[in-house]
């Protein structure tokens, strides 16, 4: 955690998007890793314009990241946003050639129907 806070701290000090993103995703792994999917969400709304502005991967892995947060927490109507969340980066690992995870993806869809 202090890793990715001093690299937050760096990157939002040098106005690095590039940098910060994986910083927040991190971040937020770990708020899921302590039982925190309010925060992990937060972290991760946070990242994903910055995700979008570097590149496919990376939005989605943040959008891949974001589903399983938001369906964590179980809020009324995260369930519903994880299941858009998962079709965008569906499209996106299609878009890139990535069946094998595009294939995980479509489970977890399901699993959420």
């Amino acid at each position: 955690e202090a890793f990715c806070a001093r690299g937050e701290a760096l990157s939002r000090a040098a106005g690095n998007p590039r940098g910060m993103e994986p910083v927040l995703r991190g971040r937020a792994i770990l708020a899921l890793e302590r039982g925190d999917p309010d925060g992990a969400v937060r972290l991760l709304d946070e990242s994903l314009p910055l995700a979008k502005q570097i590149g496919l991967l990376p939005h989605a892995y943040v959008l891949h990241t974001l589903a399983e947060a938001l369906t964590r927490r179980g809020n009324q109507g995260d369930i519903e946003r994880a299941k858009g969340v998962l079709q965008e980066c569906l499209t996106l690992l299609e878009q890139m050639g990535f069946a094998r995870k595009a294939e995980q993806v479509r489970a977890q869809l399901a699993a959420l129907n």
